[in-house]
């Protein structure tokens, strides 16, 4: 009894082991064939173009390690979003084929819906298969499906692309202009507020400075219009200042750049806080 079940003992340890094999060849089988889609490095690449069949085309380029969107008027790019754009060239794949094997036209290759080149190297970007919903990707003379990470800035107005930080990089504020307050740094870095009100400590004004200078929108949006007061925003080396167009609605800020034809808009909250000097102690 005791050698049967012994033998059981065995018999059942070498089955695990063998679908255990059996897992791990299978798992690392599948890891094979997997495969990026490209050896573009993203770091390397200076410039993106995007075009669509229906859709605004969209240009990028890269200068001294920032990304800016080309055209009529020319914007700082959100490097997150740009960095989405770049990933696709590295996408991972794990099934491709010939693509004169293939009829293009109903994956929404023949003609391509979206081509997108980092530098001269060109993608074409088609429809989604219908049972795992990957998209059909066309590099050189290959069709590859790869996870639908990226088609919702394909299909995105310029403005999605434009950095939503207020104000440019490492920027530092020297003069703040709003409605019913100024305040300006004089030459020996102290700060002078106008009207002057006791109740205002040097805090506030740091925060309120520093507000403004790390300012970030939730989204940017094309101008709708200009009206509302005027706020100018003096920088350290700039001749002249930001200015924007205040509006408020029920629940944003809206700061329109009336010489970019765009508008931020911000939180209720974040929006305030550079509109006003707080007397809170706590803020």
């Amino acid at each position: 009894m005791a050698r049967r079940l012994l033998l059981n003992l065995l018999l059942a340890i070498v089955v695990l082991g063998l679908a255990l094999f059996i897992y791990i060849d299978t798992d690392k089988a599948t890891d094979d064939n997997r495969a990026v889609i490209s050896n573009i490095d993203p770091d390397s690449v200076t410039s993106i173009k995007i075009t669509r069949l229906q859709g605004e085309p969209l240009s990028f380029i890269k200068r001294d390690g920032q990304w800016f969107i080309v055209g009529e008027t020319e914007f700082r790019a959100d490097d997150f979003q740009v960095g989405t754009l770049l990933a696709l060239a590295r996408s991972i794949t794990d099934r491709k084929y010939p693509a004169q094997t293939l009829d293009l036209k109903p994956m929404g290759l023949l003609p391509p819906l979206v081509n997108i080149s980092f530098d001269d190297v060109r993608f074409g970007i088609g429809t989604t298969e219908p049972i795992d919903r990957n998209r059909y990707v066309m590099h050189d003379t290959t069709v590859y499906l790869v996870p639908d990470r990226f088609q919702h800035l394909l299909n995105a107005r310029y403005t999605n692309f434009i950095d939503r930080r207020l104000l440019p990089p490492g920027a530092v504020v020297t003069a703040i202009e709003l409605p019913g307050l100024s305040l300006q740094r004089d030459s020996d870095n102290h700060w002078q507020l106008q009207p002057d009100d006791k109740t205002v400590d040097a805090d506030a004004i740091r925060t309120l400075v520093s507000s403004w200078e790390n300012a970030r929108a939730l989204y940017v949006r094309a101008a709708s219009g200009y009206q509302g007061e005027t706020l100018r925003i003096h920088l350290d080396g700039v001749d002249e200042p930001l200015e924007f167009a205040l509006h408020r609605d029920y629940k944003d800020i809206i700061l329109a750049r009336p010489d970019l034809g765009i508008q931020y808009h911000l939180a209720g909250d974040a929006g305030l806080k550079l509109l006003q000097l707080s007397t809170d102690p706590a803020n």
